[in-house]
């Protein structure tokens, strides 16, 4: 009896803790659940599954993938800490609904939004700066990113006016002070 209780002692304590990443969560700018910037490595390890972990190429960077729920985000850790988190599932909302699969004019309607091309020509991202979305990137789909760097003038009128683009990832990057 005492060698079962042991073992099962043994094996909890090597055990990464996944109950609280098991469950669905909600998307904001702190993080999604028990996933939240700036934790530590370790606390990643506890709260959730890793699945795989890899060297950024650009950036001094450790990139994870981790579990959470039934779907796996990537999380990248820097001197130790998580800075910040790529949702591309649709999966994974903000309260009001707000994520991967949403058009692009709903995003436009929050207060303060600023917007701006990526790394490359098919890249272009919405950003609130301020309200309780702040510290969220919605990214665009590759073919409106595309028309909106080539584009002269203010952007985002035209992304109000031509309609139709959406959201193919959210950045967590932390609540705005």
């Amino acid at each position: 009896m005492r060698s079962l209780l042991f073992l099962v002692l043994a094996t909890a304590a090597h055990a990464q803790g996944t109950a609280e990443c098991d469950r669905a969560a909600v998307v904001s700018a702190a993080g999604i659940g028990p996933l939240r910037i700036g934790i530590t490595r370790d606390s990643l390890r506890r709260a959730c599954h890793v699945v795989r972990s890899r060297q950024g190429a650009d950036y001094q960077v450790t990139i994870h993938d981790v579990r959470v729920g039934s779907d796996t985000v990537r999380v990248f850790e820097r001197q130790g800490r998580v800075e910040w988190i790529e949702v591309d599932s649709p999966r994974f909302r903000t309260r009001d609904s707000l994520g991967a699969g949403t058009p692009a004019v709903t995003i436009l309607n929050l207060p303060d939004v600023h917007g701006g091309p990526g790394d490359g020509t098919n890249t272009f991202a919405l950003s609130p700066r301020s309200g309780v979305h702040c510290g969220l990137t919605f990214w665009l789909d590759p073919r409106t990113a595309e028309m909106l760097n080539a584009a002269r003038g203010d952007r985002l009128r035209l992304l109000g006016m031509r309609g139709g683009g959406i959201v193919t990832q959210v950045d967590i990057h932390g609540e705005c002070p």
